[in-house]
């Protein structure tokens, strides 16, 4: 193998044929051999120049060298002995006064997949060969006395030249709101720029095997290590980790309660946001599919891009490493076949040197801190930070409201709740997601309102506040055990609770709460507020919202019943002693059934094995779903249910991506939904019951 000791030169990218394009230069006597390696920025199979060598052995010699079509060019060393490589793949070795040295023994070998010619000189053929011999390389267009590009002269047994500076720097790594999207991210088929196998698994067999270090700006997020809990490969990261062939930036990592909090275990909940986007606008980063048209990627041109950076980075002495990855999600990098090129090439070019956390911590201060993360020691304290509201609130032109809420809401597991919800509305995984998160803010006042509950439960049957800021009053429905959330206009249930000597429980909840922008964004219209993205499933029980205008509500002490304008539908909320029972009936035979997003404790989420917690099973009265040593709940109807949990395809989640599998609608499905639906009828009743 060739180290970084025999390399003697390295030279700027600047001919215009990259076959023609010199770019280091080694040296080396290799079992009495002396050998010269030529790299060029891309070498095809065959040579598309003529080469000229010429080796400065002894004082005197010659500076001129005559070129195949007779012509001259000359050389910045007095040579004594020329290597002559023609482009049709002949070659000669002459002396100063061009005689022809015949016996001089020499094999050539070109590897145009690492872009190089190697030449061997049996010492004895050539025994001047000395540290103070100095060599040059020059290249001509073929049989034409003009110089495409030169490197050198050096001395053979000269000091090598700085070292290209090689950082693996990725963010936006991991989708992880649903099955889906943790096996596209994970190993997904043909999720790639360019629609190949891409995913983090291929990232990090490549850190695994070749030992070189990657970091993970946003690897250490909650819903993140809860996606790759599910996936089972939990272990193997925590041993990368360990190993450091993955580094976070985060010293000590629990890595299955880094979403905790230190001073309460169910306070932690919040979303751990990083300053990472203004902090590359001044790297460029290598093999990222958005730096040229999409129709046109060429890994071949991404790759000589890179390489001119890199030598750029080496040959000026740049302080800070060429940065390689950037935006997972539009970097090549995750292709497995690329990755493979890629540590190919390093592994054979030693100039390059990929750095590690010690070459970081130790050399390059101001860098590193440009990669850290905001710190996530006291995150929620620094988001209610009244300043720091303020001006989330100016730049997503939200409600101030709902900000100030937050900040007075009483501390227990439904503010925990409100406060993760909140960050990710505000810090969606897109920036074309903002907009709809905007739609959905205010909505965080309905979780606010059942936290002030738990610590103050009571009964409520009242149709008269507006509790998410949107002008329209809403209701609730509520015992010393029970909270429930009615919107008027669809005569829908957003959100259920419950309260037990376990604590409180979250039982049903919307799609919104976990994901934004379902349906296709050509669909969306902001100007319909929470219905702005149309796939979203607002909460139980949702009907067609233009049949419940002014519609008539009567409150009763454990109930709430609507009636429409029209008088053809009817639907009541009643709360019983262990849970809820909905009467629904529609003169006209409704277009769509009816759907119940079952939401159970989505923080189970958030702890060590939470995909085996989940269980459901079938009985005689309906469809049970549990969290297993937990809270479970028991759905009832009159009619047939139809049962969709998000994890029915876990099994399948063991392989990779298939895109011929049928994976199922619950693949789908937000984490950790259970979807229960009834099939249009004009009338049915549904009893959920809450721990019986």
């Amino acid at each position: 193998m060739w180290k970084y000791s025999d390399v003697r030169s390295l030279d700027l990218v600047d001919a215009v044929d990259p076959n023609q394009d010199l770019i280091a230069l080694y040296t080396r006597i290799n079992n009495n051999n002396f050998q010269i390696r030529i790299d060029f920025l891309d070498l095809v199979s065959s040579l598309d120049q003529d080469v000229y060598i010429p080796i400065d052995t002894n004082p005197g010699g010659t500076n001129q060298i005559v070129t195949q079509n007779n012509g001259t060019i000359q050389a910045d060393i007095n040579w004594d002995y020329l290597i002559i490589y023609h482009e049709d793949g002949k070659f000669q070795i002459v002396n100063s006064n061009y005689f022809r040295l015949d016996d001089i023994e020499i094999f050539i070998l070109i590897n145009s997949y690492q872009d190089n010619i190697i030449l061997s000189i049996n010492q004895k053929s050539l025994p001047v060969i000395s540290p103070f011999t100095k060599i040059q390389v020059i290249t001509t267009t073929p049989n034409k006395s003009y110089i495409t590009d030169q490197i050198g002269p050096i001395y053979i047994d000269g000091p090598s030249p700085p070292r290209a500076k090689v950082l693996f720097v990725f963010w936006d790594i991991f989708y992880s709101s649903t099955s889906a999207e943790a096996i596209r991210s994970w190993a997904g088929a043909h999720s790639g720029p360019v629609s190949s196998r891409h995913g983090l698994k291929y990232l990090l067999d490549f850190a695994d095997k070749t030992y070189n270090p990657i970091f993970l700006l946003d690897l250490m997020t909650p819903d993140t290590l809860s996606a790759l809990d599910y996936l089972s490969v939990d272990d193997w990261m925590e041993k990368l980790i360990t190993q450091g062939k993955i580094i976070t930036n985060h010293e000590n990592v629990d890595f299955y309660n880094y979403w905790k909090d230190s001073d309460n275990d169910s306070s932690g909940l919040v979303n751990i946001g990083y300053d990472y986007a203004h902090s590359y606008t001044d790297y460029e980063t290598c093999f990222q599919s958005s730096v040229i048209p999409s129709d046109s990627i060429s890994f071949s041109g991404l790759f000589n891009e890179c390489k001119s950076r890199l030598l750029s980075n080496g040959f000026n002495k740049f302080p800070d490493p060429v940065v390689l990855g950037g935006d997972f999600q539009s970097s090549l990098l995750g292709d497995p076949a690329v990755l493979n090129n890629i540590n190919s090439y390093i592994f054979n070019h030693p100039w390059i040197q990929v750095l590690t956390q010690y070459d970081i911590q130790t050399s390059m201060g101001e860098f590193i801190t440009n990669l850290s993360p905001r710190n996530s020691d006291n995150v929620k304290n620094m988001l209610s930070s009244q300043s720091v509201l303020e001006d989330k609130y100016t730049f997503r032109q939200g409600n101030p409201d709902i900000y100030s809420a937050l900040i007075s809401a009483p501390e227990n597991q439904l503010s925990d709740l409100a406060w993760n919800i909140f960050e990710k509305l505000s810090y969606p995984t897109a920036s074309e997601l903002i907009p709809l998160g905007n739609s959905y803010i205010g909505q965080i006042g309905l979780i606010l309102t059942a936290a002030r509950w738990v610590n103050q439960p009571e009964a409520i049957s009242s149709c008269k506040s507006d509790l998410d800021f949107d002008g329209d009053l809403e209701c609730i429905l509520a015992t010393s055990n029970i909270f429930i959330i009615i919107e008027p206009k669809g005569a829908y249930v957003p959100f259920i609770f419950s309260k037990d000597e376990q604590g409180a429980h979250q039982i049903v909840g919307p799609t919104w709460e976990f994901m934004l922008g379902i349906s296709d964004p050509s669909t969306w219209d902001l100007s319909l507020g929470i219905r702005s993205d149309s796939a979203q499933i607002l909460g139980a029980f949702v009907d067609d919202f233009n049949k419940w205008d002014n519609s008539e509500i009567t409150t009763l002490n454990n109930s709430i019943t609507f009636i429409n304008k029209s008088l053809s539908i009817y639907k009541s909320f009643v709360i019983t002693e262990h849970g809820v029972l909905v009467n629904f009936s529609d003169k006209d035979m409704p277009i769509n059934g009816t759907q119940i997003p079952i939401v159970l404790d989505p923080w189970t989420r958030y702890s060590e094995d939470w995909g085996d917690k989940y269980k459901y099973q079938t009985t005689a009265n309906g469809i049970v779903w549990k969290i297993d040593s937990g809270i479970f709940i028991e759905v009832q109807s009159n009619k047939l249910l139809t049962f969709i949990p998000f994890n029915k395809t876990r099994y399948a989640l063991a392989k990779p991506e298939d895109p011929n599998y049928d994976y199922g609608r619950g693949h789908y499905l937000p984490f950790p939904i259970a979807l229960i639906e009834i099939q249009p009828a004009v009338s049915y009743q549904i009893n959920i019951v809450i721990n019986p």
